[in-house]
């Protein structure tokens, strides 16, 4: 055995094997970016494609579903639910949307593009086991934007029903955690229930921080 092959098996006994259930497999995704890839820190839905197929294998498809039009019904909501499947038959979907109150100029006139974007950016989040929120779901206009008193839409309320059933928490605990009580869930704004569904987005990644006040869900 040559030198050379000596050292190349010696490469090979010392690689390290990472795996989502390592505590330092979100540091490890996150190194496979490069820093075009990045925007102050958070990985960019192009970014993460690459990545997925790099540590994931091949994308063998991806489809996106518009499950809401934007009109003047629904404050120019665009819903759209994006599915990717690996070439090794595992699927992740993401779903998200955009208004002109969550979309950063110029941006803001092409909402359905943008929620089908941000919709691929969490399927692939999701895939990845990442918890770093992806550059194109933030958006400066949202945290400047003060609420204006619009209520909560239909998808949001469905959304934050659909996130309490699956982790058991009860809705009227968590709704009324805040500063605001509600009587009823459709009394929520629309900025609020933003708020409330990315608070559930991240008990969801860490079902071990829901308190023990918002546990038995209820209908």
């Amino acid at each position: 055995m040559g030198i050379g092959q000596e050292l190349q098996d010696a490469k090979e006994q010392t690689e390290v094997v990472h795996k989502k259930s390592d505590k330092d497999w979100n540091q490890y995704v996150l190194d496979q970016l490069d820093p075009s890839e990045l925007q102050e820190g958070n990985p960019t839905t192009d970014g993460l494609r690459r990545v997925a197929e790099l540590l994931l294998g091949e994308i063998f498809s991806q489809i996106s579903q518009v499950r809401q039009s934007p009109d003047p019904d629904n404050n120019y909501t665009a819903v759209v639910e994006h599915h990717i499947t690996f070439s090794d038959g595992k699927s992740f979907m993401g779903c998200a949307d955009a208004h002109s109150k969550n979309t950063d100029k110029p941006y803001d006139k092409y909402t359905t593009a943008v929620a089908e974007t941000r919709a691929e950016g969490r399927a692939l989040r999701r895939a990845l086991g990442l918890k770093k929120p992806v550059a194109d779901e933030l958006s400066n206009v949202a945290n400047e934007e003060d609420d204006d008193g619009t209520l909560i839409t239909d998808f949001q309320a469905k959304t934050i029903k659909q996130i309490c059933k699956r982790n058991d928490i009860n809705i009227e605990s968590f709704i009324n955690s805040g500063k605001e009580t509600y009587e009823k869930i459709s009394d929520v704004s629309h900025s609020k229930a933003q708020l409330m569904i990315q608070q559930l987005n991240k008990y969801q990644q860490k079902p071990d921080k829901i308190p023990d006040n918002f546990k038995l869900y209820k209908e």
